[in-house]
């Protein structure tokens, strides 16, 4: 139990990290977009 509960919190840190990207990405296009 207490080893899927470690898989959990890993794989929910790695959504975020993902999460985190893609915002990152998406601003960083926008921001691209409105300065040409």
């Amino acid at each position: 139990m207490k080893n899927k509960k470690k898989e959990l919190n890993s794989y929910a840190g790695q959504y975020i990290c993902i999460s985190k990207a893609m915002s990152f990405t998406l601003f960083s296009t926008i921001q691209y977009l409105y300065a040409y």
